[in-house]
């Protein structure tokens, strides 16, 4: 691990990996895997329960549209049957796209679906990147606007899921119980400027998932030294087995061929840690968090080509093996240094 000076404070006392996004949590990215929509909504739902059943806190669904990427293009719909098919685990869109979208109806859809789930719901949100333009078309919105409709639109979905939201929707009865049962909310971040209406607005951080420790640090110091008291989730790209560069190179070339050439290249990943022993794969992920300053992990289990069997496979491996090794690693991490309580 680096040394105390490098690392920013975590403002956590305790693991609580049952709360969504909470502290200590190791979530799984489920994807659709090339499948036709109607294989791919039921599998969905059976990665959901394969991750549940294997010890996963909770489950995470993104947004992009025009089958791009293997994403869905309503992840909060998506998290609805996923929190359905499942008894404990807690789910959430990470990201949707609130560039998209009215920030009230998505306030009142997650209110009503935290009612129905009480405090199982989560959720992450972003303005979208400049290397997805179907999102856009598909969106009646310009590319080149997407930052400021959703730096207008964040404050008022995060204040409406504390239970401030504005006339007349704060007459919903679902929306109003988020006064005494707030949903957590995190936003998307690429810098500082980000980093910081992110903790200004009170939401957690969510930051890019493609990038290595010192430009984490770039995005969650910021955070932090502007007020953040938030969680904040780390996401990579993880695989328990032998590593396995043709899996690599696989994800590469899939998105080098959906128009964002430019974004991805053939060099090293930060984003991809594989091991055939789950104490490294554990460990190299509670290395990563607390160096960085996070507070979770979200594992994204995707590669082009993958056969539903392998993937399946995997979130049972990696849930039963790795998830128990990385939430006692991060107590152990936590109770070697105690940091203040979030305001």
């Amino acid at each position: 691990m680096d040394s105390d000076q490098n690392r920013p404070a975590t403002p956590v006392t305790a693991v609580d990996p049952a709360k969504p996004f909470g502290h200590g949590s190791i979530s799984a990215s489920l994807y659709v895997h090339g499948q036709p929509a109607a294989e791919a909504a039921a599998f969905l739902m059976r990665q959901a329960q394969v991750a549940e059943d294997a010890g996963f806190d909770g489950l995470t669904v993104s947004e992009h549209h025009a089958g791009l990427f293997e994403y869905v293009p309503n992840p909060l719909l998506v998290a609805s049957w996923l929190l359905a098919a499942t008894r404990r685990v807690w789910a959430g869109p990470c990201p949707l796209l609130l560039s998209l979208r009215s920030p009230l109806l998505v306030a009142e859809d997650m209110a009503w679906l935290a009612a129905r789930f009480p405090g199982r719901v989560g959720g992450g949100f972003g303005p979208g990147t400049p290397t997805t333009p179907a999102d856009y078309v598909i969106g009646g919105i310009g590319m080149d606007e997407r930052r400021r409709i959703f730096a207008e639109r964040l404050p008022v979905l995060v204040a409406a899921l504390r239970g401030e939201a504005p006339a007349p929707l704060s007459n919903d009865p679902a929306v109003a119980a988020c006064k005494d049962s707030p949903i957590q909310c995190l936003s998307t971040v690429g810098g500082p400027l980000g980093a910081r209406r992110a903790a200004r607005v009170g939401a957690g951080l969510v930051p890019m998932s493609s990038v290595g420790l010192e430009q984490l640090r770039s995005q969650i110091q910021p955070y932090r030294e502007a007020g953040g008291r938030g969680p904040v989730v780390i996401n990579r790209r993880a695989w328990l087995g032998p590593p396995d560069q043709g899996r690599l190179d696989s994800l590469v070339a899939h998105r080098n061929t959906r128009d964002n050439a430019a974004a991805y290249d053939a060099g090293p990943r930060p984003d991809f840690i594989a091991s055939e022993d789950p104490d490294e794969v554990a460990e190299r992920l509670v290395d990563l968090v607390a160096a960085a300053g996070g507070t979770a992990v979200n594992i994204k289990f995707f590669y082009r080509g993958a056969a539903p069997d392998d993937i399946l496979g995997q979130l049972a491996h990696f849930g039963a093996q790795v998830t128990p090794r990385f939430r006692r690693r991060m107590a152990e991490a936590l109770a070697r240094e105690p940091q203040p309580a979030p305001a």
